[in-house]
């Protein structure tokens, strides 16, 4: 049966409804797509001059090969000694553990205010030290002086987070690193930066909100 003028507009009507919901529908989809999260956490530096910057797998921002750890050592005479370690990870393919081809690791200990701390100590009595490691080829490894200042962390803010083990925390730092086994080798560090909101994750997402929603 033919379908009447009445039913024939009805069906019009129907048929521009569903285009439009169609529409509607793709449009949000493609928003969603084009939505840019933007990592809570960063790190860079400059070494010799030249930017330093983690790897980032896939050309994703938020899964860069760098991370932040919060703890304490405990025991001994001094007692409770609070810490942050920092690590970050340069490799062609994406390692973000001991074996990628330039890493760096920072730590600080009695990180209990804002201010200035100073590595001198060595990375073998696990107190304040910084060491970068190198191995292109011919593994080098990098370290501040010990028992005098070559190089500083300034730490500048503490951001409370909704995590119950690990408080957030942004600084810089600066000095010189000289090579374990030839001391006239030495690589200058400037303009290091961070922020870490998230943290306590070797592997972690540097968008995921939930830290501060």
């Amino acid at each position: 049966m033919p379908f009447s003028m009445k039913n024939k507009s009805r069906y019009a009507q129907l048929l521009v409804a569903t285009t439009v919901l169609l529409l509607l529908l793709s449009c949000k989809e493609d928003n969603a797509k084009k939505e840019v999260r933007i990592p809570l956490n960063s790190f860079s530096m400059e070494v010799n001059g030249q930017l330093w910057q983690p790897s980032i797998p896939g050309g994703d921002n938020c899964k860069s090969t760098f991370y932040c750890l919060e703890g304490a050592f405990s025991g001994g005479i001094e007692g409770r000694r609070p810490f942050y370690e920092i690590y970050a990870f340069q490799d062609p393919q994406a390692i973000d553990d001991y074996r990628a081809k330039n890493h760096l690791r920072i730590q600080i200990t009695d990180v209990t205010k804002t201010g200035i701390y100073e590595l001198k100590n060595s990375y073998k009595d696990y107190f304040n030290y910084i060491l970068f490691i190198t191995n292109e080829g011919n593994k080098k490894l990098y370290i501040n002086k010990k028992n005098q200042v070559s190089f500083v962390v300034n730490i500048d803010e503490f951001i409370t987070t909704k995590s119950l083990i690990f408080t957030g925390i942004k600084g810089s730092f600066r000095g010189v690193l000289y090579n374990e086994d030839n001391p006239l080798d030495s690589l200058v560090i400037e303009n290091g930066t961070f922020k870490f909101i998230n943290g306590n994750q070797t592997e972690m997402d540097h968008c995921e909100r939930y830290w501060i929603d």
